[in-house]
């Protein structure tokens, strides 16, 4: 089977929880479940197979935090690349048939100003494992469970310079929410405009949760979603977390999803059980994409693209120049940043706390704006005077819109 060949053609089911079933085979004793592909590899098949069995289209590589970031706090960074090889090989050992995405789950830490990890040492451990999992044979790539779009966002532009698989981006929500406040509405947006292949949410409770999530996404993107909720809310039982929803409870929670998504399956809570059920949701869809219009995003809001933008221009090197963008009464911002790229750096946290307008970036220098756009969680515009391979580049790379 050829994933591109079937994505959105039809309902394909994802795999359930691996931590779950590890941790019930008291495979995780060392601490790093990631780790298992590389010691015990023949278990981690035989989980795999189990979902297989149960009828999932597809597995997901036990690597959901192998990255360098993560692996660090066991002292495994050097083992990065054996463990996403190790794993990839796991899951493919399953057999012919069955389609294998890899897994790239959260780094563990808190980017720069709020935390310690930099982006662009982000952006280098996700592009070391998207090679090592695309070297290790996978079918796609899944980055889930993100709570946070801007490492979502370093994370898809990592593996897409990476690999040229189909990437899936996954976050994670509470209350309509992630963790670092982006709505859904926001998150399909931005994804669209990088051209991820596709959205989904994951964890982020059980399976009504999500589908609040996922018609949200509907309404600003046309691309392919995934929904892989858990098996209800957590609950503690005599100290023990469980989940509440049985296969056949998870199964009837699944309605509204199965009808919503081209891609279903599990969470935490889940089992081969869970995934049985699912497998009788499977179906055609119809339809073609409906285009969407564009739009500038940051991380909390959605402004159309207008012909008049009215812009204030306000120049990066003014001492003063987040006073006169929150004082300013015109519909978007044009923030010169020609001012070195020190200085770009540094303002970059002040520019991104403010969500009250659109802002389109100005600069003669593609280094400048390369990196801008980079940093920039959304989807702004920007203007590069007399350099249009560059911008082209810059609008293909980061789906920002060329004023």
């Amino acid at each position: 089977m050829n994933f591109e060949d079937v994505y959105g053609k039809k309902t394909l089911i994802f795999d359930g929880a691996m931590g779950t079933m590890l941790q019930s085979r008291n495979l995780a004793a060392s601490g790093c479940p990631d780790l298992v592909s590389l010691t015990d590899p023949a278990s981690v098949t035989a989980i795999h197979a189990q979902y297989a069995a149960a009828g999932a289209n597809i597995i997901t590589t036990n690597t959901f935090g192998a990255n360098i970031c993560k692996l660090s706090s066991y002292n495994l960074s050097d083992k990065m690349w054996d463990i996403n090889i190790a794993a990839a090989k796991a899951a493919r050992a399953v057999g012919p048939g069955i389609l294998v995405a890899g897994d790239l789950g959260p780094s563990g830490s808190i980017l720069e100003p709020y935390g310690s990890l930099s982006p662009l040492d982000a952006y280098d451990a996700y592009f070391k494992q998207s090679l090592a999992l695309t070297e290790g044979g996978v079918d796609l790539l899944i980055i889930e469970t993100m709570s946070d779009l801007r490492e979502a966002r370093i994370a898809y532009m990592a593996a897409r310079e990476a690999t040229r698989l189909p990437i899936i981006v996954s976050l994670t929500y509470n209350k309509m929410r992630t963790l670092m406040g982006n709505p859904p509405s926001v998150v399909a947006a931005t994804l669209t405009a990088i051209k991820a292949d596709g959205v989904g949410a994951n964890c982020s409770g059980g399976p009504k949760e999500i589908f609040s999530i996922i018609q949200e996404y509907a309404r600003y993107t046309s691309l392919p979603l995934t929904a892989q909720p858990n098996a209800g809310l957590p609950v503690l039982v005599n100290g023990v977390t469980t989940y509440p929803l049985n296969s056949e409870a998870f199964f009837k929670a699944m309605f509204p999803l199965a009808d919503s998504c081209a891609c279903i399956g599990g969470c935490c809570g889940t089992t081969p059980k869970h995934i049985k059920a699912l497998s009788a949701y499977v179906h055609p869809l119809f339809g073609p994409p409906i285009p969407m219009p564009p739009v500038f995003v940051n991380a909390r809001k959605l402004f159309p693209v207008e012909k008049d933008l009215d812009p204030d221009e306000i120049h990066l090197s003014q001492t003063d120049f987040m006073d006169r963008i929150i004082d300013s009464e015109a519909k978007s911002i044009i923030i010169d940043i020609d001012c070195g790229l020190p200085r770009l750096r540094e303002k970059m946290h002040d520019l991104q706390s403010y969500f009250n307008k659109p802002y389109i970036f100005r600069s003669d220098s593609y280094e400048l704006l390369n990196f801008a756009l980079f940093d920039y969680c959304g989807v702004c515009g920007f203007i590069l005077k007399g350099n249009t391979e560059g911008q082209d580049m810059l609008m293909k790379k980061y789906g920002a819109i060329a004023i």
